[in-house]
């Protein structure tokens, strides 16, 4: 018998039907075979399946029901996380590669984005916590890169955590991890999006504003406070933007002249 605490959300989900008693209800996501039987009393703490199991619908008179999958959003592997994160108050994602930390964080945010649909909240510190974990765990091989913080990061990533409400703290992990990027180069890794996706570019804006109040000048040099690793950086770093030449990702235009 596995451990519960334990378990991953895939193990989890998959093992309740001999664990737990009470009314059940059975739910599928329609491209899977797999049928999770649980507690209805659990699952109808999120809204939407309160409706769907207690209202007037087919769902309500069969007690099961078949989610649609919607790219992003609803998938095997979301349904299982929210289940046990109704149990449990947590969520371990089973990675089928780990070693893939932006299958990692698009786990997170698609899991967000589930719980948002089904009117869950309580999780966004988790799952920024979690990201935000990955992310400083995962860093680029020069800490000095302008890009080190969004190494495992995607424009998938930027563009799916639009969908989420204004000021959720996932967003804000994204808008965090790319504000160095955006003080100290031009062309950084997401700035593109920062004129593609105006949710993102709001969020970078607002973090970025926050750290301009926190400037600080030392010995005639002003620094900015990565809000992500809290590391101090010179606007016109040198031996930085050095570094940086080296790895492929600085701004010319920065560097002046090295005599």
């Amino acid at each position: 018998m596995i451990n519960l605490l334990e378990a991953s959300a895939k193990d989890f989900a998959r093992a309740l039907t001999s664990t737990f008693g009470g009314p059940q209800v059975t739910i599928r996501v329609k491209s899977s075979d797999n049928e999770y039987q649980v507690s209805k009393g659990v699952i109808c703490q999120a809204p939407y399946f309160s409706k769907m199991f207690n209202g007037p619908f087919s769902e309500g008179q069969t007690q099961t029901a078949v989610l649609e999958d919607i790219e992003g959003v609803v998938s095997e592997q979301s349904l299982e996380a929210l289940i046990q994160w109704l149990y449990m108050g947590q969520v371990k994602f089973h990675m089928t590669y780990p070693e893939d930390h932006g299958l990692q964080i698009s786990a997170a945010i698609e899991f967000a984005r589930f719980a948002d649909m089904c009117g869950v909240t309580g999780l966004e510190t988790a799952m920024a916590e979690q990201m935000e974990k990955i992310i400083l765990t995962n860093k680029g091989e020069w800490d000095c890169c302008v890009d080190s913080n969004i190494e495992c990061l995607s424009a998938e990533h930027i563009s799916s955590a639009e969908y989420l409400i204004t000021g959720h703290l996932v967003r804000r992990v994204l808008a965090k991890a790319t504000v160095d990027g955006f003080l100290r180069c031009r062309n950084h890794k997401f700035a593109s999006e920062t004129l593609s996706c105006p949710r993102f570019s709001t969020d970078l804006l607002h973090e970025v504003g926050k750290v301009l109040e926190g400037l600080q000048d030392v010995d005639g040099s002003v620094r900015f406070r990565d809000p992500l690793t809290g590391d101090w950086f010179k606007f016109n770093d040198l031996f930085g933007l050095r570094h940086q030449k080296i790895a492929g990702c600085y701004d010319k235009s920065l560097l002046g002249s090295e005599d």
